[in-house]
């Protein structure tokens, strides 16, 4: 396989996987606190509450809409509203077979983002981002800025 080519531009979307798993985690949730409380008007505040919670989940659009990989390990987070922010890959960053736990830094903000396989567009670009982030990702040592 030849080299890939950078920088590469890496569309993101909304993982089916992800949202469903998060919506029976709602689920079993409320069930618990019906299961616990025996007060109807408690349980169904909590239920309310819970059917709101995985409904914003679902309807709020994502705030990055793509990455660009560079060549030197710079990264660089596209977001839905057309800006571009430099972002630095945190060490907590984690890569699994079928899962990447990207943590990144942009001007002082933590941003986390949990990806699957069907969070991608092009599902190549799965497999893209695991190789680039164990050859070439410049890993800040730093993994929070605001303690010292």
């Amino acid at each position: 396989m030849s080299g890939m080519r950078l920088p590469r531009l890496i569309p993101l979307c909304r993982s089916r996987r992800l949202s469903l798993f998060l919506i029976a985690l709602h689920v079993l949730a409320l069930l618990s606190v019906c299961v616990l409380f025996s007060w109807a008007w408690f349980a169904g505040v909590v239920a309310v509450g819970v059917a709101l919670l995985s409904l914003f989940y679902c309807l709020r659009a994502p705030s990055i809409a793509a990455l660009r990989l560079g060549g030197r390990g710079d990264l660089f987070a596209l977001l839905i509203d057309g800006g571009s922010v430099p972002v630095t890959v945190l060490p907590n960053t984690v890569v699994f077979s079928h899962l990447v736990v990207l943590q990144l830094r942009a001007d002082r903000a933590p941003i986390v983002l949990s990806l699957l396989p069907d969070s991608f567009v092009v599902s190549a670009d799965f497999r893209r981002l695991k190789v680039w982030l164990r050859a070439r990702a410049t890993i800040s040592e730093k993994v929070d800025d605001d303690e010292g």
